[in-house]
Parts: structure tokens; sequence; C-alpha cells
């Protein structure tokens, strides 16, 4: 397993591009997520995040031609679990940074149900990010062999069905009732 340090020290020095693949409804959030959570509970509306370390570094990468992109995988209904709902919010000041957020339906495309892990491609290093029963985060490998050239497929898959975050919010609305 990584140490944290170690972890976000793969962050440093990027020079081709960083793409993450999320599959988990729901995540545990951490202590200053949860009172941004909370927040959008009440008011509907994502906490103001510009100037946040993460976002700054991802702006940082763009303005320097290295790519930042996600794909979360969502069930695929138009009922999505309170965390979807709130991380729809969320990623527009990650888009905004620069970071191309895509999200795919497994409802839509059945075979999206294989993609069980969440996982980094950065540069050529894949990262095996693991969760326990309670979606809490629990530790960071990097994959090697058979194991990363499989995640690496998965990311072809989950791309494939994937849309950009402005448009699956435009479709959705459009779905909703009146």
């Amino acid at each position: 397993m990584l140490s944290i340090d170690e972890f976000g020290r793969l962050f440093e020095n990027l020079q081709h591009s960083a793409w993450r693949l999320l599959t988990l409804d729901r995540y545990d959030v951490t202590d200053s997520e949860r009172v941004d959570f909370e927040n959008w509970q009440r008011t509907g509306r994502a906490s103001e995040r510009a100037g946040e370390p993460w976002l700054r570094m991802i702006g940082d990468y763009a303005r320097r031609g290295v790519p930042f992109a996600r794909t979360h995988v969502f069930p695929g209904s138009d009922r999505l679990t309170p965390y979807c709902e709130f991380v729809l919010e969320s990623y527009e000041a990650n888009d905004a940074a620069g970071e191309a957020v895509s999200i795919a339906g497994r409802a839509a495309h059945p075979e999206l149900g294989q993609l069980e892990t969440d996982f980094w491609l950065l540069d050529e290093r894949v990262v095996v990010i693991e969760y326990d029963d309670d979606r809490h985060y629990t530790g960071a490998y990097l994959a090697t062999g058979r194991q990363a050239e499989q995640l690496r497929t998965q990311r072809e898959l989950a791309t494939r069905w994937a849309v950009p975050l402005a448009r699956y919010k435009a479709e959705r609305r459009r779905r909703q009732p009146a």
C-alpha cells in the first residue's frame, strides 16, 4: 500500500495525463466534504470551491497542456443517490478548473457493470483505490502487469459510454417531469 504522502507525490510532475474512474454510487465523505454535502442537502447548491488546492493543481496542469479527466459510472437511472446528485453539482468546479468530467450510466449500458475498481491513470502508472463496504477509503497501490493492462482496458470501456458532464446534466433535465 502507498502511504498518503506517497500517493500524493504521484500527482507531482505529471507529463502526459491524469484520468480517474469512479465506480461507486456513494463514497464516505471526508470531514471537509461533509460540510459541503450537508450544505448541499439544505440548499441544493454546491459550495463555492474556487481556489481549493486540488482545483488549482488541475488548472496548473491544464495550462501546461497536461489533461485531467474523470469518468464516474452512475447506476444509470434518473433516480440517483443523494451522493451522486451532490457530485453532479460539485463536479462543476472541477470542470471549470480544466478537468474533463464525464458520466456513464450502467442502466443504459449494462456492460459497465463489470467496472468495479476505482483507479487513477497517472501518466503510465495505474493506481488502484480501495474502499471498504462502508465506502471509506482504505488505501491505494500501484497496479502492475496483467491487472494494470485490464484497468487500462476498463478506461476504454468507461469512456466509450461516457458523456461530458454538461451534456449528461442537460439530458437528465430533459427527462425530468416538469
